[in-house]
């Protein structure tokens, strides 16, 4: 009775530390996440300019090669590229088509979204509201995105027009 007793208390102290150890450990992970600088090309620019034209609208364009349009400014809490994200969203090409919606948040690192989501949506705090125009290479860039049934949804090459509402940042 006695042996099992210690047994019990060794298991206990063996699961107590490692949980601690685990927690700690989790504590110094680096972010492997980091900012990429890129230039989107003049034809690139020129298209994307010509379509925001065509809206009537009166977006601001970043220097970094996209234009957008705040809705809603949110809180001070504004995401970093290791941040996870939850936010709700629509995805339309140009002629209309939506190509991808969640009206349920979905949560991911910003790092792990494309590109012209990680530049823009820092300009937004959590409970903020962006629409962004973005051009191809901030995008999916030169290469067919295809549905499960090897459809293409978003054909090379494509400008992209999104509704982002961001609803958690998760520092």
């Amino acid at each position: 009775m006695k042996i099992k007793s210690v047994l019990i208390v060794s298991l206990a102290f063996m699961a107590i530390v490692s949980v601690t150890l685990l927690a700690s450990c989790s504590k110094g992970i680096k972010c492997s996440y980091s900012t990429i600088s890129f230039t989107v090309a003049d034809s690139e620019m020129t298209a994307l300019t010509a379509y925001v034209n065509t809206l009537g609208l009166n977006p601001v364009k970043d220097p970094r090669g996209f234009y957008y349009i705040i809705d809603n400014a949110g809180d001070a809490v504004k995401p970093a590229l290791c941040d996870n994200i939850s936010f709700t969203y629509e995805g339309k090409l140009t002629n209309g088509t939506v190509f991808d919606q969640s009206s349920t948040p979905v949560t991911y690192a910003l790092g792990q979204l494309i590109l012209g989501w990680q530049w823009s949506l820092p300009l937004i705090g959590q409970g903020g509201k962006i629409r962004l125009f973005l051009p191809p290479s901030l995008g999916y860039g030169n290469i067919d995105r295809k549905d499960g049934q090897g459809n293409v949804v978003i054909p090379k090459n494509s400008i992209l027009d999104f509704e982002v509402s961001l609803t958690a940042v998760k520092k």
